[in-house]
C-alpha cells in the first residue's frame, strides 16, 4: 500500500545487485529525516537481490518486483510512476546515502521555492566502501538560475550535477510528464535533469551527502566514450535559446568532453591496479 503524501520518495531500482542492496537500504533506513517512503523495485534480478529485500520489516518499504525485466530506462520510469513523495531521489542499487542526505536537501526546497533540483558533492568509493575522490559541481554554490547552471554544464563537458543518488527533485515536474529517456543513453540521468532546469533553479550543496560506488567491471567505466560521445551529441541537440547557449558554449563542452574522457581512463586503470593489488 502506497503512503499518504510522505515528504520524500528514494526509488532504488534494482538488478541482480545481492552484494551491496542491502547497504543501500540501510543507507536510506538510517536518515535523520524520517517522513520518507522508500520504493524498491527489482527489475526480475537472478541472483538473491529479492530474497535479502525481503529480509528489511520497516513499514516505509514498499517491495515491487518486476514480472520482466522492463531494462534500465523502464525501471528508473517505473520509479517515477510509482513514486508519491513531495520530492523524489533516485538511489542506485550499489550506492550510498549519508545520514543527513534527505534533511539538508529538503530543507533547500523549502527555503527556496522555485528551485527544481537539488544537487550536493559525492563521494566516489571503490568495490570495498574506502573514499577515492569527491566530485563537486565546482565553482558555483547555493542558489543558481537555471539557465546559468546549465551553461556551466554544458561548458564542462561532463555532468557536474552528479550521479542519481546526489540528486533531489520536485515530483510534481514529473507529473508534467518529463521522463527518463534513452535517447542518448550514456547521459540518460542528465538529460532529465537538464529538462528540470528549465522549469526552475539549482541549488548546490558542496558538502558530501552521498557515495557513488565504482568498480573496473561496473558499466560506468566501460563504456567512457559513449559517454562523450553521447555528450556531444545531446548538447548539439539542445534548445539554446532555453537555455541562452552560445556556439562557444557547445564547442567549449564537445572539447571539453574529450579531455575528460582521456583523464577517466586514467583514474579508471589507477583504480583497477589498485583493486588488484588488495586483492
Amino acid at each position: 500500500m502506497k503512503k499518504n503524501n510522505p515528504k520524500v520518495s528514494v526509488c532504488i531500482p534494482v538488478y541482480n545487485c545481492e552484494a551491496y542492496i542491502a547497504k543501500t537500504i540501510r543507507s536510506v533506513l538510517a536518515q535523520t529525516l524520517t517522513d520518507f517512503e522508500l520504493v524498491v523495485i527489482d527489475n526480475a534480478s537472478t541472483d538473491r537481490t529479492a530474497e535479502i529485500i525481503k529480509e528489511f520489516n520497516d513499514p516505509r518499504i514498499r517491495a515491487i518486483r518486476n514480472e520482466r525485466n522492463l531494462g534500465m530506462m523502464g525501471n528508473w520510469n517505473r520509479c517515477l510512476e510509482e513514486a508519491v513523495g513531495d520530492y523524489i531521489k533516485l538511489l542506485p542499487a550499489d550506492d550510498l546515502i549519508y545520514p543527513t542526505c534527505l534533511e539538508k536537501q529538503v530543507a533547500a526546497f523549502i527555503q527556496h521555492k522555485n528551485v527544481a533540483l537539488v544537487c550536493s558533492s559525492r563521494d566516489i568509493i571503490d568495490v570495498n566502501g574506502k573514499k577515492l575522490i569527491k566530485r563537486s559541481f565546482t565553482g558555483l554554490t547555493g542558489l543558481v538560475n537555471g539557465p546559468k547552471a546549465v551553461r556551466r554544464i554544458v561548458r564542462s563537458g561532463t555532468n557536474r550535477l552528479g550521479e542519481p543518488g546526489a540528486i533531489l527533485f520536485r515530483r510534481d515536474l514529473i507529473a508534467r510528464g518529463n521522463r527518463f529517456s534513452d535517447r542518448f543513453p550514456y547521459v540518460i540521468d542528465l538529460g532529465l535533469w537538464i529538462k528540470l532546469l528549465g522549469m526552475g533553479d539549482l541549488f548546490i550543496i558542496q558538502e558530501s551527502l552521498c557515495a557513488f560506488r565504482v568498480s573496473p567491471q561496473s558499466e560506468s567505466v566501460n563504456s567512457r566514450h559513449f559517454h562523450r560521445d553521447d555528450f556531444s551529441t545531446f548538447i548539439r541537440s539542445m534548445d539554446r535559446n532555453l537555455y541562452q547557449l552560445s556556439s562557444l558554449d557547445v564547442f567549449s563542452g564537445i572539447a571539453n568532453s574529450s579531455l575528460l574522457e582521456l583523464m577517466r581512463r586514467v583514474f579508471y586503470k589507477l583504480t583497477k591496479v589498485i583493486d588488484l593489488v588488495r586483492k
